[in-house]
């Protein structure tokens, strides 16, 4: 028997005009470089910057990066954090991404995680 490990993480896009939030349970390559590429592919299919709003930016990335059944879903209940790897919250200011990755530590905390290595994203806060 064979055992696929998956990097699983919970994508939350937040209007910055309404507050409104939408979240996406993605079940493999949430590390920050695989999330960086989900979010560089929703970018292809959603409303040009500046125009940015949580339930359609979190529509183009379940379109542009669902392969398979299970892959990619909608959170009914996002205070639930599934005990997935990452948790990113994802907004717009500055004329671009604004990205907060927290990453589980073994005592099932999120806490910031370094991430220059991502492009065009802003690592800002903390897990409160």
């Amino acid at each position: 028997e064979i055992f696929v490990m998956s990097t699983q993480a919970i994508y939350t896009f937040v209007d910055p005009a309404s507050g409104d939030e939408v979240s996406v349970f993605k079940h493999w390559d949430g590390y920050p470089r695989g999330a960086a590429t989900f979010l560089q592919r929703a970018k292809e299919l959603a409303w040009p910057f500046p125009r940015f709003e949580a339930d359609e930016f979190a529509a183009a990335f379940v379109a542009a990066n669902k392969t398979r059944e299970g892959d990619c879903r909608l959170m009914a209940d996002p205070s639930q954090d599934w005990y997935v790897d990452y948790k990113y919250r994802i907004g717009f200011a500055h004329g671009g991404l604004v990205v907060e990755i927290f990453e589980r530590r073994a005592d099932c905390k999120y806490v910031l995680v370094d991430a220059r290595n991502l492009d065009d994203m802003e690592v800002l806060g903390e897990v409160a």
